[in-house]
């Protein structure tokens, strides 16, 4: 006569053979999720890869835009707005350091980290410009400076080449 085996014993084959099949379909279901995934761009890093695609672009776009508006130089009358001293005021300080001399071109611009009234005088007779630095917070005379037509072709190239930039 055979012995009695526990419950525990019995049911045991059983068992195993459960977790055996849950085990197999579940590594078929892997199998077929990564065979689907490798269809579709290479499993998780494809995946991955698919939102760099998109996600770096559009981060990229949103940093530079951030950085454009942060370091686009401001407008001539956002400047003047914020100058004390006015364009007319400026040109007599200006015609007062070069006297019998005519304004060729005016700005307002930022320059050595001052506003200033930029002038361009060319004086009877010379065909060389002399620049006017005038602060426009405070009207004193930043600097006098005199260019050669050579310097003035220098500056018109670089400044041509950072328009471009």
């Amino acid at each position: 006569m055979p012995r009695p085996r526990s419950k525990l014993l019995k049911s045991f084959p059983t068992v195993l053979l459960k977790v055996n099949h849950e085990a197999r379909i579940g590594s078929q279901q892997r199998e077929r999720t990564s065979n689907l995934n490798r269809s579709r761009g290479g499993g998780v890093q494809g995946s991955m890869k698919r939102n760099y695609r998109f996600v770096l672009p559009c981060a990229l776009t949103g940093v530079l835009a951030l950085a454009s508006a942060g370091l686009a130089a401001p407008s001539e009358g956002e400047l003047t707005k914020q100058a004390k001293i006015t364009k007319a005021q400026a040109e007599k300080i200006a015609m007062a350091k070069v006297p019998h001399a005519k304004i060729q071109s005016e700005e307002i611009e930022n320059e050595h980290h001052a506003l200033v009234w930029s002038f361009d005088m060319v004086t009877v007779g010379s065909k060389d410009v002399t620049e006017v630095l005038v602060n426009a917070k405070t009207g004193k005379v930043v600097s006098v400076s005199t260019e050669t037509p050579n310097d003035q072709a220098k500056e018109h190239a670089a400044d041509k080449a950072d328009g471009q930039k």
